[in-house]
């Protein structure tokens, strides 16, 4: 496993992937996959979600919670920020930039 990871995970964060992994009964062997793509004419996306590890990703280890990210979405999560908020209009993850 990889030591650092190229995006940065807010504790509200974690702790709300934690609650998900745990409450929805995602298997051991799923890993939180980060994944950057196109969204508009430069502009990149973020979506995260549970998968099973592939052959070509980098995998990381997160307080207990394996990272996944493949080589070719590396560089765009470079300095981003996942964080989860929660007002009293939205609750949801965020990435930050």
């Amino acid at each position: 496993m990889k030591l650092h990871l190229p995006i940065e995970i807010s504790d509200r964060a974690l702790s709300e992937i934690l609650l998900i992994k745990s409450s929805k009964g995602i298997p051991q062997e799923y890993g939180l996959r980060l994944i950057a793509e196109a969204s508009g004419c430069s502009d990149v996306g973020f979506r995260i979600g549970f998968d099973k590890k592939e052959e070509n990703d980098e995998v990381y280890d997160l307080e207990g919670v394996m990272v996944l990210i493949k080589k070719k979405d590396f560089m765009y999560l470079v300095g981003v920020i996942l964080d989860f908020v929660e007002t009293g209009e939205a609750r949801g993850f965020t990435f930050l930039k």
